[in-house]
């Protein structure tokens, strides 16, 4: 693997990744090997560019070592000279640990973000985190959007959370932190084999470098696919779904567009929050109902769909609030776009796909 100059490609990637021009960003610190690089790397940037770096700590106080670790990881920044915020978290024991804890951390970095009037949130997300994702995805049944796997920059409840490093592999970032003689701390639940990514990440470490290769020239694919169909739907939902401030409306013909699936599950998102979209056999068991005539009643994603006159409206389950406004759909500002607006990268559309890291 060639060694990569991680700031020189920082300075190259990062222009196109700001929606706006920042004086001041948040990056999540774990104290693991990739944040606390990111968060080095970042520091330094701003520093040569006049912008304010804070580290955000979460704290889920689910080890009893939780409190030390964050202590550690807040120490070892302060050293460099890199600002620090600590979140406390409350999260208890039970299934799905894994992604209530990611849920809680978005969360509460949001929140401080929004709180402090931080535009950017960047997390360390790298190409093998990339390739993980892609298997993981596809043991779910995950469609061809699902397996393009995470976007560069996407909105996080009015934030715009950037992953700089998708085209990074991980060992570049050790080898940085070695280099720079620095320190990290290292999450035992990443080396427990009942969780599936841990078992995924493992087969990985097995595979022959060509293996690597190739998955990352697949994941791009499919994130150039993506990037094809979202403008083609950016385009038919402008012009075909019907916008109140209470609800959305599908006319029936949408939903025998070849895009159809695809329409239905941006709008469930829109309406029904959450950082995970409906999974693919629910969602077709859903559009297949409604395809049917059958005007019965349905809902998903916290959702209810029900007939009205020549489409199906949604709206907020009843007793729930919708996570995002409706109103900007059609052109009013509003950090939660149904339709992302987007500039034309010749591999970014979309802030998808990153350059490869040579």
């Amino acid at each position: 693997m060639p060694v990569i100059d991680l700031a020189a490609y920082l300075n190259r990637a990062l222009p196109e990744l700001f929606l706006t021009s920042p004086s001041q960003l948040a990056v999540a610190c774990s104290g693991g090997a990739d944040s606390l690089a990111l968060a080095c790397l970042l520091h330094d940037w701003g520093t040569r560019h006049a912008v304010s770096v804070t580290a955000l700590i979460c704290n889920h106080g689910l080890r009893p070592t939780s409190a030390a670790e964050a202590d550690q990881t807040r120490r070892a920044l302060a050293a460099r000279g890199i600002d620090t915020a600590l979140l406390s978290l409350v999260l208890h024991e039970g299934p799905a640990l894994q992604a209530r804890a990611r849920d809680a951390r978005y969360a509460a970095m949001a929140h401080w973000c929004q709180h402090h009037e931080v535009k950017h949130l960047f997390t360390a997300h790298h190409a093998d985190d990339q390739m993980e994702t892609f298997l993981f995805r596809l043991l779910r049944h995950s469609g061809p959007l699902g397996l393009a796997g995470m976007s560069a920059v996407h909105s996080l409840g009015g934030v715009h959370h950037v992953r700089p490093l998708l085209a990074i592999r991980k060992a570049s970032l050790v080898d940085y932190l070695r280099n720079a003689s620095i320190q990290w701390v290292e999450d035992p639940s990443n080396q427990n084999p009942r969780f599936t990514r841990v078992r995924i990440r493992r087969w990985l470490a097995h595979q022959p470098e060509t293996t690597h290769q190739r998955l990352q020239a697949v994941i791009r694919r499919y994130g150039e696919h993506r990037i094809a169909v979202e403008s083609a739907m950016r385009d038919l939902m402008t012009q075909r779904v019907g916008v109140t401030p209470e609800r959305l409306h599908l006319p029936a013909d949408l939903l025998a567009h070849p895009l159809a699936t695809e329409i239905l599950q941006r709008c469930l998102m829109h309406l029904g929050g959450g950082r995970t979209p409906p999974r693919g056999p629910e969602l077709a068991r859903l559009l297949a109902h409604l395809q049917s005539g059958n005007t019965d009643k349905r809902t998903l994603h916290h959702c209810q769909l029900q007939p009205r006159g020549d489409g199906w409206d949604i709206t907020p389950q009843p007793g729930l609030e919708a996570t995002s406004g409706l109103s900007h759909i059609k052109g009013v500002e509003n950090p939660q776009p149904l339709l992302h607006a987007t500039r034309a990268y010749p591999l970014l559309p979309e802030r998808f796909v990153l350059p490869v890291e040579a």
